[in-house]
């Protein structure tokens, strides 16, 4: 090559060449010279102290940082030796963090081991209004027309409610829980805790907006309970008293109320009646006169008194003779 052209090479696309390459070389050295900060890797949470856990969760959760939130919290719960007060605070921060991630079971389980070990926390009143909320949620669902209640979450709900009555009875929302409960039986016809339910709302909180209607599902459980004419008659009779102790101080439900206590009655009278027959196809008179005038004097507004009425007419006898003492308890009308 000659000289020329050598000179023309070094200033055209051979020099940018040498050009580009030194100052690549000039740029790493100035960069290396230059002591510029790495980047900064962040601290595994499992590495973090009890307390960068803890403020850390509290600053993830304000932010909006659920998961992470929820990662130290429980990361924190996994340590031993840890303090009453930072337990029951990382307790609750790991349970709403789950609810802001709307994992309503687990943040449950947290609420709930809050309640139990720790029955005086500072936390309780948010724990309260959480734990009610998350019971209601899961006692709305629907059931399938097909599997009932089996994945419905129905009866987690139950349970939950159950916990929050145990755990919070004076709160202003534990005849709320306790009338969802009782709801949730007389629906599924579970009349015997239904029953049982209901009760315990009008003895717990007779001034609960849900007393009225408690009152008057007493008698209507027992009365579903039963299993009609010729059977045990207890049901029935206990519902016949339930319902009158409703109508000796009526409310909004007097009307199915005295029909409760009618159709109660004639369940009664007609097994009554029943009996009295019994005695009369065994020829036994005593037996069945004794047994007539039972069903004129205990029930005398039914139709069973009536038949029973004429029966005693017809054979000339009175109702002198009668064991209104073996017929349960309370007084009859």
């Amino acid at each position: 090559m000659r000289i020329g052209a050598l000179e023309e090479w070094e200033w055209s696309g051979g020099a940018g060449v040498a050009d580009s390459r030194g100052f690549a070389v000039v740029v790493l050295v100035l960069s290396a010279c230059a002591g510029g900060p790495e980047p900064v890797e962040p601290v595994e949470i499992s590495d973090m102290a009890p307390a960068e856990l803890l403020n850390g969760s509290r600053a993830e959760l304000q932010a909006g940082n659920h998961e992470r939130a929820r990662r130290m919290a429980e990361e924190l719960l996994e340590r031993t030796q840890l303090d009453p007060e930072t337990t029951q605070e990382a307790l609750y921060l790991a349970g709403v963090a789950r609810l802001d991630g709307e994992e309503r079971k687990r943040a449950f389980r947290h609420f709930e081991t809050l309640m139990e070990d720790y029955p005086y926390s500072v936390f309780l009143p948010e724990v309260e209004k959480h734990v009610y909320q998350i019971g209601l949620h899961y006692l709305s669902q629907e059931p399938s027309w097909f599997f009932k209640d089996l994945f419905s979450g129905r009866p987690f709900g139950v349970e939950i409610l159950r916990q929050f009555n145990i755990a919070f009875p004076y709160s202003d929302l534990a005849d709320d829980a306790l009338a969802g409960i009782a709801e949730y039986h007389f629906g599924r016809e579970e009349f015997d805790f239904a029953a049982d339910k209901y009760e315990m709302l009008t003895q717990r909180y007779p001034r609960s907006e849900w007393a009225d209607l408690a009152r008057y599902r007493v008698g209507l459980c027992y009365l579903r309970h039963s299993r009609g004419i010729g059977y045990d008659p207890t049901p029935a009779d206990t519902a016949r008293q339930r319902f009158q102790d409703y109508l000796t101080n009526p409310g909004e439900h007097r009307e199915h109320a005295e029909q409760g206590m009618a159709q109660a009655e004639e369940i009664l009278a007609q097994t009554e009646l029943e009996v009295a027959r019994f005695y009369l196809l065994r020829e036994q008179d005593r037996g069945a006169r004794i047994h007539f005038a039972n069903v004129v004097l205990a029930y005398p507004r039914t139709n069973a008194a009536e038949i029973a009425r004429t029966e005693l007419e017809t054979r000339g006898w009175d109702v002198s003779l009668n064991s209104l003492d073996t017929l349960g308890g309370g007084t009859r009308r």
